[in-house]
């Protein structure tokens, strides 16, 4: 995995896991081919290259006469232990020009009132140093929301689907977890049904971690803890939201969220199918395994394990035909 514990910390400052090097899109920011910062990928990407990016059209170049030199990202190191630089979620730009301790170091009263309307535009997913109230950090620009709110993939979706013009024209990074209005969505806030069968689940199944949930259709902080345990302990990403992936892997556990009757695979009638079958399964584990496999392939729902084991059984059917 990509994720890490750095100066005794998981989370950095602003809530999204610290990362080593596997975890960064090193892309350039859309709009300014020579720039490739190191950030996080995914979301972290399209909403922090994004404000690169409308920074330097909007407030001011980033491209003075040092060269692109004074812009930073992820690092691996940083005299702050819980520094979100070390997550992959900040960004430093122009730094020589914008000293650290120093208000507004740098900034004439226009840009300030510019990069003031940017945030405005950027919803709130956009945090400047020069707000925190000691020290000044006029040259830092951060994700405010923590990893898996809602708020963050919402407005990422808006910025990849063409809002600002940023990404416009530009290789947008891979497809982001679905938006707070999709309707296969749960998180903080929802109700209904689903949110029901959800928590009536977790507490059945894992009732290690989830017995104490109430069974009330009211997804509320106790289920959303539920279901980051959920997601670490089978390997995806603990946002504590319920999108595809996690309604897949809960669908292993017979937990389903829907009343849709789950598709029945194929019923395999001869010894032939089987190996057939057989084969292929072999293929698909030796082709994911290779260095040319989609490192991703675990979470999207189908782990080594699962397809070993399922294998192993099909195997054992056959060998209980040959008697």
């Amino acid at each position: 995995m990509g994720f890490r514990t750095v100066y005794g910390y998981s989370i950095s400052e602003n809530g999204w896991r610290m990362c080593d090097a596997n975890e960064l899109d090193r892309g350039a920011v859309p709009g300014i081919p020579a720039l490739k910062l190191p950030v996080r990928s995914g979301i972290a990407t399209l909403i922090l290259k994004g404000w690169v990016s409308w920074f330097h059209h909007n407030v001011e170049r980033l491209d003075n006469a040092r060269g692109f030199t004074d812009e930073g990202a992820w690092t691996l190191t940083n005299d702050v232990g819980n520094s979100n630089h070390l997550s992959g979620t900040a960004v430093d730009l122009n730094w020589s020009d914008h000293p650290f301790r120093v208000s507004y170091a740098g900034f004439t009263q226009a840009e300030i009132n510019k990069t003031r309307e940017g945030l405005k535009l950027f919803e709130g997913t956009i945090w400047w140093g020069q707000d925190w109230n000691s020290p000044k950090d006029p040259m830092h620009f951060q994700l405010n929301y923590p990893e898996g709110d809602a708020r963050n993939a919402a407005f990422a979706t808006k910025l990849r689907d063409g809002y600002l013009g940023i990404w416009n024209g530009q290789q947008v990074p891979p497809p982001l977890p679905p938006s707070a209005t999709d309707t296969t969505l749960l998180l903080r806030g929802s109700t209904g049904e689903q949110v029901k069968r959800l928590q009536q689940g977790l507490k059945t199944v894992f009732p290690s971690y989830a017995g104490h949930l109430d069974v009330d259709g009211d997804f509320g902080p106790q289920t959303e803890a539920a279901v980051r345990e959920f997601q670490k302990r089978v390997g995806l990403l603990a946002d504590g939201i319920v999108g595809p992936l996690t309604r897949e892997a809960l669908a292993k556990y017979g937990i389903r969220l829907d009343t849709t009757p789950p598709k029945e695979e194929p019923t395999v009638t001869t010894d032939r199918q089987l190996l057939e079958q057989i084969a292929r399964d072999v293929a698909e584990i030796r082709k994911q395994l290779s260095p040319e496999g989609d490192p991703a392939w675990r979470n999207r729902g189908t782990s080594v394990r699962d397809l070993s084991y399922d294998t192993n059984a099909k195997v054992t059917k056959l060998l209980e035909r040959q008697g």
